[in-house]
C-alpha cells in the first residue's frame, strides 16, 4: 500500500520535498501532499516497528537516505542508492548474525553508521579536491 502511494505520487512528493515554495507556486496542494507523506511514513514505521523493532526501523529509514544524499545529487539516484545500502546492510547483517550468533540489529546498524560516515567523508573529500 505504501509503495503504491509513493509510485502514484512520486513526482509531486519529490517536488514538494525539495522545493516547497516552488510546488506551491506550481499549484500543487502541498498541504495534502505533506499529510499523505506523513501518513505513509507513520504506516511504515508502525508496521515496521512491530516486525523488526524501533531501532532498526529508525536506522533503515534515516541512515541510507542520509548517506545517499552525500553520494549522488538526483532524487531517483538517491532512492536507488538508499535502497541498495539498505539491502546490503540487511543481507550483511543477517549473514554475520548467522555466523556469529550476535543480534542482527547490531550488524545492520553498524554497517549503516559506517556507510554514513564514509559517505560524509567522501563528500568532504570531494569538496576539497
Amino acid at each position: 500500500f505504501v509503495i503504491l502511494i509513493f509510485l502514484v505520487f512520486y513526482k509531486p512528493l519529490a517536488f514538494d520535498s525539495f522545493d516547497h515554495l516552488g510546488a506551491q507556486a506550481a499549484g500543487l496542494k502541498t498541504r495534502l501532499l505533506s499529510i499523505t507523506f506523513l501518513v505513509t511514513l507513520a504506516l511504515s514505521v508502525s508496521i515496521g516497528a512491530q516486525i523488526v523493532g524501533s531501532l532498526l526501523v529508525f536506522v533503515l529509514l534515516t541512515l541510507p537516505a542520509a548517506t545517499a544524499k552525500y553520494l549522488v545529487h538526483s532524487v531517483p539516484k538517491m532512492i536507488l542508492v538508499s535502497v541498495g545500502l539498505s539491502l546490503i546492510g540487511v543481507w550483511l547483517g543477517l549473514y554475520l548474525a548467522f555466523v556469529t550468533n550476535w543480534p542482527v540489529t547490531f550488524f545492520i546498524s553498524t554497517f549503516e553508521v559506517i556507510a554514513y560516515f564514509l559517505g560524509l567523508g567522501y563528500k568532504n573529500w570531494k569538496l576539497t579536491h
